[in-house]
């Protein structure tokens, strides 16, 4: 038997410090988490393009937390129905990442739709009646899009 699981939900909220508190049903044990601070993009601009020959990418954020991790990916829909992720690294939260735009996932010979997420996450609490190496964690995410060219 296994006790391995997961739970996603998605929050009608905003607010840093919201908490949530999880009660599993079959034998009470609890877990707690609050949602990080909420942020603002400021780039890259959602009408520009960019090429994958381009250099970096910068992404700016607003406000920095300094504590929590911050991870980002990166997705592609071309015209022709191909479509492409990359998942980026854990990096901290500074305000700024620079992702090598040869990271970005491949574009065909013309221009393709894409998108970068970028999520800060907060780890939560759990009860000692969850198995070593379970975790929790709040999360804000925001995503910009722009084209992305070889």
């Amino acid at each position: 038997m296994s006790l391995l699981g997961s739970l996603t939900a998605l929050l009608p909220v905003d607010g840093a410090g919201t908490s949530a508190l999880v009660t599993r049903l079959r034998d009470g044990a609890t877990a707690t988490v609050s949602l990080p601070e909420p942020f603002v993009v400021d780039g890259p601009l959602e009408t520009g393009a960019i090429s994958r020959s381009s250099g970096a990418i910068t992404i700016r954020w607003r406000p920095a937390d300094g504590v929590q991790r911050m991870t980002w990916i990166a997705t592609s829909n071309c015209p022709s129905g191909t479509a492409a992720a990359v998942a980026g690294d854990t990096v901290p939260d500074r305000g700024e990442l620079a992702i090598s735009a040869s990271r970005m996932p491949a574009a065909e010979s013309g221009a393709c739709a894409a998108s970068l997420s970028l999520r800060r996450e907060r780890e939560g609490a759990l009860g000692a009646a969850f198995p070593a190496g379970s975790t929790i964690s709040g999360a804000q995410e925001r995503t910009v899009a722009f084209t992305l060219v070889p």
